[in-house]
This record gives structure tokens, C-alpha cells and sequence, in this order.
């Protein structure tokens, strides 16, 4: 499946598998493949499909794209807790995916709370505030109104956990 995104370009690699008590396949993993017209600057990264859950085509681009996205997790022992995924594109594992790199909630970054530092036009709107939420825990670069020196401004802006802050 090959999806354009701005002036990237996705392409995604389904891999199901056949039971091997019946006739049934299960999604399992996909691959998914950033190419923005530089061969140098492209990257691709696999990711598991758990019971239907796991990381989305959009966010998979969001997090090849460097951003950061906001995920429930389940430990081994089936404990859930949230925690912000960045892809570490310095360090890979045997199967040459990169790794992943999480900030819990004990981390400190609390994004309501950083935004509030910010004279963000959207949240004041109860409504836009809880869609802008949503959308940066997503990953995405996500456009808002900056109020300066009776001047309103757009700028887009992005989640970065690993320092606490927003780009």
C-alpha cells in the first residue's frame, strides 16, 4: 500500500500468516517505509500488531517522521500505563529496526501542562483544546493560533517529551 503524505511518500507491507490449526490469517506485523525523495533520508521501521492494537499507519509516519506519539502499553505482566514512543534512529536491533525510546508518565512530561506555558489561541475552547491534545499525542505537527503583541500568528508545533517541552 503506498499512501503520499505532504511531500513524503508511505509505502506499507501487510505480512499475514496462516494458522497452522486452520484456514484462518492473522495480521501480525506491517512495514512501513518513509521515502521523501532522498534515498539517504529514508527510513522504514516494522511494527506488531498485538489482539488489533499497536502503533497506526499515520503514527508510524509520524514517528518515522522523528515526532513522538503518545501510546496505552502493556508490560509483560499485563499491566497497562501510557508512556510517548519516539523512534532512536542512533541505535537498532538485530532485526534493523530502530529502537524505541519511552517516556512514562514518571518521566515529567505532562503536555497540558506544558502548553498552558503557551498563549495558545485553541486552548481557551474547551472543545479545540481536548482536539489539539488528541492530535499532538498522535504525533502530529499540528497548527495553532499564537496570540503576540495584540498580533495573531499560526504556527505548527509538535509534543517532544524526551525534553519536556514543545517544538
Amino acid at each position: 500500500v503506498e499512501i503520499p503524505h505532504f511531500n513524503n511518500k508511505m509505502d506499507y507491507t501487510l505480512h499475514f500468516k496462516k494458522s497452522s490449526q486452520s484456514d484462518m490469517y492473522f495480521f501480525n506485523r506491517y512495514d512501513a517505509a518513509l521515502q521523501n525523495g532522498k534515498p539517504e533520508m529514508d527510513k522504514i521501521q516494522g511494527f506488531y500488531v498485538n489482539k488489533g492494537h499497536g502503533i497506526t499507519a499515520k503514527e508510524a509516519f509520524n514517528l518515522l517522521e522523528g515526532r513522538s506519539v503518545f501510546k496505552e502499553m502493556v508490560n509483560k505482566e499485563g499491566e497497562k500505563h501510557n508512556a510517548w514512543l519516539k523512534l532512536d534512529f542512533e541505535n537498532s536491533d538485530q532485526h534493523g529496526n530502530y529502537k524505541l525510546k519511552q517516556f512514562s508518565d514518571q518521566y515529567g512530561f505532562n503536555l497540558e501542562k506544558t502548553l498552558a506555558n503557551y498563549p495558545i489561541k485553541e486552548l481557551s475552547d474547551p472543545d479545540q483544546k481536548k482536539q489539539l491534545l488528541s492530535s499532538l499525542e498522535k504525533g502530529n505537527a499540528q497548527q495553532v493560533s499564537v496570540k503576540k503583541d495584540d498580533k495573531e500568528a499560526k504556527y505548527y508545533i509538535e509534543a517532544v517529551p524526551q525534553f519536556k517541552n514543545i517544538n
